[in-house]
């Protein structure tokens, strides 16, 4: 299954490789974090120590998690107050609450939009993965309904980011009610843990669901078109062929939008066996140079639902 969502204008745009000097290192062909215009993207962040090793409670984990993010977004001279969507990961769903009381004292007014997942597994083991985009411009910044965890959404100049939903029709009422001149919906994400009946852009099935919930829909809307919002998954009889074909995809997909993998600021990567990490990352570095995009990696759930890599290209 291919879905595409294309949002284009004809403006250009710098992308800059951000890498803080004191940042934990990459564990695959990715850039910790890539600013380009008033957006910050930022690379999924564990939870490791400079010394590689993890904090032993949740909200310890959570914390370093949030210094590791908060070490890029000042390497971009912006503060965690400039974040305005963020995804966290946790493996293990119960949790949860420990992770917010790390959550609340990073964030204590205003918090970004936000949706938590349960995955089976990440990269080197990490129990907290959460990744995050900033937004330079505060005096444009615009929270619907804060709250102590999240703000249900979170406007910018030219986008809403929607916090996990019920319905994807909370979604497009959520990004109306913070931009009544929204243009379209980017894309919108449906996280299930069961067989669902709605039929949203790109639907990933994960491990477990805060509260026990079956899915939940989250997105972004946008205001103007700038930003291709792409999402391939194309089978294969081993990993590397799965990564070649689906990178095959998301090449022919830039090409229709004017693009090239050099636009590419953000992807995020589903694999079913998280063991297959380094086969992956050797044919996905293939499609990038000395600097390659942002991105998270993480297995969702214990069952076989294919390779899935999502992208986010800016011209």
């Amino acid at each position: 299954m291919i879905v595409a969502l294309m949002a284009l204008s004809a403006f250009g745009a710098d992308h800059k490789v951000i890498t803080p000097a004191n940042g934990v290192p990459p564990v695959g062909p990715y850039s910790p974090g890539v600013l380009v215009g008033d957006y910050l993207y930022v690379s999924g962040q564990g939870s490791a120590k400079a010394d590689g090793t993890f904090p032993a409670t949740t909200e310890e984990q959570t914390a370093q998690t949030l210094t590791n993010v908060r070490r890029i977004v000042e390497a971009a001279g912006m503060t965690m107050e400039h974040i305005v969507y963020a995804t966290v990961y946790l493996k293990n769903i119960a949790g949860l609450d420990d992770m917010n009381r790390a959550w609340r004292a990073a964030f204590p007014k205003n918090p970004p939009a936000r949706v938590v997942l349960g995955v089976e597994k990440m990269p080197v083991d990490t129990p907290v993965e959460i990744t995050v985009v900033a937004y330079r411009n505060l005096a444009a910044k615009k929270t619907i309904q804060p709250g102590p965890l999240e703000s249900r959404a979170v406007a910018t100049a030219d986008r809403v980011y929607v916090s996990a939903c019920k319905t994807a029709e909370e979604v497009t009422a959520l990004a109306k009610t913070a931009a009544p001149d929204v243009k379209q919906l980017g894309f919108t994400t449906q996280y299930w843990t069961s067989k669902a009946t709605d039929s949203p852009n790109t639907k990933i099935r994960v491990a477990a669901l805060p509260g026990g919930a079956a899915a939940v829909f989250t997105g972004v809307a946008t205001r103007k078109g700038d930003t291709l919002f792409y999402s391939a998954q194309v089978g294969g009889a081993n990993i590397e062929e799965q990564v070649r074909a689906t990178m095959r995809e998301l090449h022919e997909a830039l090409q229709r939008a004017g693009m090239t993998f050099a636009s590419v600021v953000a992807t995020n990567v589903y694999l079913d066996d998280i063991g297959e990490f380094a086969q992956m990352n050797k044919v996905y570095a293939e499609s990038f140079g000395a600097t390659p995009p942002t991105r998270t990696t993480i297995q969702p759930s214990g069952s076989k639902e294919g390779l899935r890599i999502s992208l986010i290209a800016v011209k």
